[in-house]
């Protein structure tokens, strides 16, 4: 059933646009200005275009001058810029030879985030400013609606600012068994080398996720038989050698944490699967 084990084609959705194009954007009502009124003193702002959305959609944050600039004029002011996320990471948008004035992020679980940026320069913060976001989870799985889920021909990978300090990268791709419709989630560990080494802290870590997201499974392993029927009836991928671990329900989606082999890697892998429940 080769047909249905996913090849790691990455989309990168984090687009980093290096610019020394002058913002002509002015909107900076908190900016303040010069002694003499004659023009404002330069500084930079965080901008984001909606404060509320789902878990894995993606969002895109910008910086905007409160007057027209140019990189000089970024450098001139400023010796770093450092866009933040508390328990996510943090994210240094001006450095000697890069300049990030436009990037991504793809929230993966639901929660208030307050978004800050903060300028520096002979090592004190000369500007700061924050936003605080809305995260939700009201999709049928993860970003998922079943009733708009169109096959897709790729992995979909999840833009991530602060990937140099996340462990754990996220992807899906939504198949087809015949009538039958199911998202394919998984996760690879920033290290490929240990990657393969690392299945039972995937299992442990899908798990616990799923918990955070759906809450307690239905049916686990303290029950292999029930389990394992469970399976058989609810289920209608079809994969080699499954060894079902737990399985959510909830109104609309019924998912389960499976070991199978993947003969493209030609080992076992933990991954899980979602399925509308009225299928």
């Amino acid at each position: 059933m080769k047909k249905y084990i996913l090849h790691p084609i990455i989309l990168l959705l984090t687009f980093f646009c290096l610019s020394a194009c002058s913002d002509n954007n002015t909107n900076n009502e908190t900016d303040p200005t010069e002694p003499d009124g004659d023009k404002k003193k330069f500084s930079m702002s965080l901008h984001i275009a909606k404060t509320n959305e789902n878990i894995y959609e993606l969002m895109s944050f910008e910086l905007h001058g409160n007057r027209s600039h140019t990189l000089l004029d970024i450098r001139d002011t400023y010796d770093s810029l450092v866009f933040s996320i508390p328990k996510l990471g943090r994210r240094n948008l001006l450095t000697k030879n890069n300049y990030s004035w436009l990037w991504s992020h793809c929230f993966m679980l639901p929660g208030e985030y307050i978004t800050t940026l903060q300028g520096y320069k002979d090592d004190k913060i000369i500007t700061e400013n924050s936003i605080t976001i809305t995260i939700e989870n009201k999709s049928d799985f993860l970003s998922y609606n079943w009733k708009n889920v169109e096959v897709e021909s790729m992995t979909m990978g999840y833009a991530d600012s602060f990937d140099k300090q996340t462990t754990w990268e996220h992807y899906t791709r939504v198949g087809k068994n015949g009538n039958y419709l199911f998202v394919h989630f998984f996760v690879r560990n920033k290290d490929r080398e240990k990657d393969y080494l690392l299945n039972d802290e995937k299992k442990e870590y899908l798990s616990n996720y799923l918990n955070t997201l759906y809450g307690k499974p239905k049916y686990t392993e303290e029950n292999v038989n029930e389990l394992k029927q469970a399976y058989e009836q609810m289920f209608n991928m079809e994969l080699t050698n499954p060894e079902p671990s737990k399985i959510w329900v909830t109104p609309t989606t019924k998912m389960v944490l499976v070991k199978e082999y993947n003969t493209f890697r030609e080992e076992e892998v933990y991954n899980v699967y979602a399925e509308p429940i009225n299928q």
